[in-house]
């Protein structure tokens, strides 16, 4: 799985995970923060990654439900 931030001129280009590697489950990419995107806490706060973890708990059998 791969997440990035859309303004992040260092990070990976959208989709370029999945362009290379063939087992990769998501590559998307979302707007973390618009001047602090490389801070850990704006990153951990956003939507995307938390459907990502969401996805990992309940492929690994430890959903909520």
């Amino acid at each position: 799985m791969h997440l990035a931030d859309r303004g992040d001129l260092v990070a990976i280009p959208p989709k370029g995970i999945s362009q290379r590697f063939s087992q990769v489950e998501s590559d998307t990419d979302c707007s973390i923060h618009a001047v602090d995107f490389h801070k850990a806490a704006n990153y951990l706060k956003t939507r995307e990654l938390a459907t990502l973890l969401d996805t990992v708990r309940a492929k690994d059998g430890h959903g909520d439900g």
